[in-house]
């Protein structure tokens, strides 16, 4: 072994970091950017709690979507994620910032995958597994779905702290497992973390059937003690996430079951498997009806050997049932039809997720952890050759087989293959993209049928052609997907250019009728939906595309009389009723705003009649929001079917609305002192390896 090979195997992390910043290159780089919902829904609102946490505001609230939501449980952008606050916090957030997010979870995720084999494999098997893991067809293709990066970040810790207390029931496991589970919960959308649960429970079976054989070291004595223990701990933890999601799920349109037609949107259906032996040219199959970012499963080469090893193995037999089972149920999960409608209506909580593509994550981390054991099997024999000689031409055969059809299917068509390279005068981004869009079906057979055929002469006898291999084989073929699936081809610095702000922080914006922001932000929604929240506009004239809506504010929305009503007038006004007939004035002569922000409103105004005037902000009506007027608290109510709104007496007058969420706090105060009291314990190595009681 060459003295740069053992230096990779012996320090795993820095080749998953090394590995990482090469494969993702075309991602960090500015010549680029990730697109889709990430940019129209999750950078807003980070941008939100960024700049709200720089003014001295906690953002309970986000004033600039919908006419206002409780941000601590929209569930669509992971409000208690740590790292979220960490950067909000100290440097906000940019393009910049969330993709390097972005690029830290994808590295946490491998390194957490990586810790995880190696409870069961060794070292080279694990590494080639979480490079696989970094790269696979799930994340490559959801660079877009930035909540569901997270999911593959956080779970692989989750199960990893879940073996080591199972196999050694002591404190440290026990406060690793239930910070984990925080992060999972907190970073995570909610149709993954109902997938997670179905998951654990298929683990879980699987180990009650082999606790006396293959599995006993993960069944240890009194065991269901030991699940109290975890689930106690789990949910103290994770308390304020959990009573967030409670509190919030009545209010939220979407806080009911899917109908029958979301319920089978945009699955993995099983022709998408054809990635897992070529996933170029799925983004041009006709005959896949579902999403682009649904449709790859790749894991690499080297992995779908180890996948087809660990079903040779005769040490794995036990585990073959239990592990094809667990394969199918999610894999016919992720493809939607019957089966998901069954599962729908009998199974909790899988009747509220639309996406059929989200639970093929469950898919392939139950391929790659079977496929590292494959691999531990594979590399760690005596005669590599005899163990492999009967793939290899079997695949030669195949991918030549399918470079040849390529071939014939290019040269029977009429038209040119490519574009043609004049008139661009240069290989820049214009004729990529032209390139790009030129490529079809057999074209892109034909790439990666001959990048396999590279990476079979690759794998060679020692280990280090598996890693050089894997890393070829996986770079070409990310690079080469990414633009299908995660990148646009503008600059990093020409779509931040369009929402930049004059300053950081949060400002008070004009009293102008809702609509008059309109016809200049027109060319933006084009890129970006979630338009406010740049713009720091308290209106929202038309429902945006963001997944977070009260069910007073969709009737709202569905009431046309009222909603042009409102767009005609102020955030702020005085309104003589709560009827659409009413007067209203937002003048600087009865209205001065003193300070505003995210759940919170000062002002001073003034009611020259002798009869009582109404004050209507256009924020939401929502529980805990309350009112002081002149110092003392006062009733408030909801007018124009969502907004709040005060009585206003004859003569001069400073009122306040502010929104404070008593219950969400106390229960983050709960789950800080808990997981304070779990760091104290660790800092003693006596306590550390205290065993659990009754365990």
């Amino acid at each position: 072994m060459s003295k740069p090979e053992s230096f990779w195997w012996k320090y795993p992390f820095w080749l998953l970091l090394g590995w990482t910043v090469l494969v993702y290159a075309p991602v960090w780089l500015p010549f680029f950017h990730l697109k889709n919902d990430l940019i129209t829904q999750n950078l807003p609102t980070r941008y939100v709690i960024g700049e709200s946490l720089y003014s001295g505001y906690f953002p309970w609230w986000n004033p600039y979507i919908h006419y206002g939501i409780p941000q601590y449980g929209d569930m669509n952008n992971g409000f208690w994620n740590p790292v979220m606050w960490l950067i909000a916090r100290v440097c906000g957030y940019n393009l910049l910032t969330i993709t390097l997010e972005e690029l830290f979870y994808i590295l946490l995720g491998g390194w957490g995958l990586y810790l995880l084999v190696r409870e069961y494999a060794g070292k080279q098997a694990a590494v080639l597994t979480a490079m696989a893991y970094l790269c696979c067809g799930y994340t490559v293709g959801h660079l877009q779905h930035f909540i569901w990066i997270t999911a593959t970040a956080c779970f692989p810790y989750v199960l990893l702290f879940l073996v080591r207390t199972f196999r050694r029931p002591v404190l440290k496991n026990l406060v690793g497992l239930a910070g984990c589970t925080f992060l999972f919960l907190a970073s995570t959308h909610p149709g993954l973390i109902i997938g997670a649960i179905y998951f654990l429970l298929l683990a879980l079976g699987t180990v009650l059937r082999l606790r006396r054989s293959t599995l006993a070291a993960l069944w240890p004595k009194r065991a269901w003690l030991l699940m109290a223990w975890l689930l106690a701990a789990a949910g103290l933890f994770s308390l304020v996430v959990i009573c967030s999601n409670l509190d919030v799920l009545p209010h939220l349109t979407r806080g009911a079951r899917v109908t029958p037609e979301e319920l089978l949107l945009h699955p993995t259906n099983p022709s998408s498997y054809l990635s897992l032996l070529v996933p170029l040219p799925v983004f041009r199959a006709s005959f896949l009806h579902t999403d682009l970012s649904m449709r790859d499963v790749y894991m690499g080469l080297p992995a779908l050997l180890g996948l087809i090893l660990f079903y040779r193995q005769p040490g794995l037999r036990r585990l073959r049932l239990p592990v094809t089972a667990s394969l199918l149920f999610f894999f016919l999960l992720s493809a939607g039809g019957l089966f998901k409608q069954l599962a729908a209506s009998l199974l909790p909580g899988i009747g509220y997720v639309r996406l059929n593509g989200e639970f093929t994550y469950f898919t392939l981390l139950i391929l790659l952890l079977a496929a590292g054991a494959g691999l531990d099997s594979l590399l760690t024999g005596k005669s590599l050759l005899e163990e492999v000689r009967w793939w290899r031409p079997t695949l030669v055969v195949l991918f030549a087989a399918g470079a040849l059809l390529a071939l014939v299917m290019i040269v029977s068509r009429h038209e040119p293959a490519w574009p043609s390279f004049r008139g661009h005068g240069t290989l820049d981004k214009s004729y990529l993209k032209s390139l790009l869009d030129s490529l079809r079906f057999g074209d892109l057979l034909l790439v990666n049928c001959l990048v396999q055929l590279a990476t079979l002469w690759l794998l060679r006898r020692n280990t280090g052609s598996w890693l050089a291999a894997s890393a070829f084989n996986l770079t070409v073929l990310t690079w080469l997907t990414l633009p299908f699936t995660g990148l646009g081809m503008n600059s990093r610095a020409h779509m931040q250019a369009l929402i930049r702000s004059p300053a950081r922080g949060i400002r008070i914006p004009p009293l102008t009728p809702g609509v008059a922001g309109e016809p200049a932000d027109s060319l933006l929604r084009q890129s970006f939906h979630l338009v406010s929240s740049y713009r720091q506009r308290l209106t929202s004239p038309v429902e945006e595309g963001y997944p977070i809506l009260l069910r007073t504010t969709r009737d709202f929305y569905r009431d046309s009389l009222a909603k042009s009503f409102i767009q005609k007038q102020a955030w702020l006004f005085l309104a003589s009723d709560t009827t659409l007939s009413a007067a209203t004035r937002s003048d600087s002569s009865v209205l001065q705003v003193r300070a505003m922000g995210p759940g919170y409103l000062q002002a001073n105004l003034v009611n020259p009649d002798r009869k009582t005037w109404y004050v209507v902000w256009l924020q939401n009506d929502y529980p805990y929001w309350s009112a002081r007027l002149d110092g003392r608290i006062v009733p408030h109510g909801t007018a124009f079917h969502t907004f709040l709104a005060a009585e206003l007496p004859p003569g001069n007058h400073r009122l306040e609305f502010y929104f404070n969420p008593r219950p969400i706090r106390r229960a983050l105060w709960i789950s800080a002192a808990v997981a304070l009291l779990g760091l104290i314990l660790l800092t003693r190595r006596n306590w550390r390896e205290l065993r659990l009681p009754g365990t």
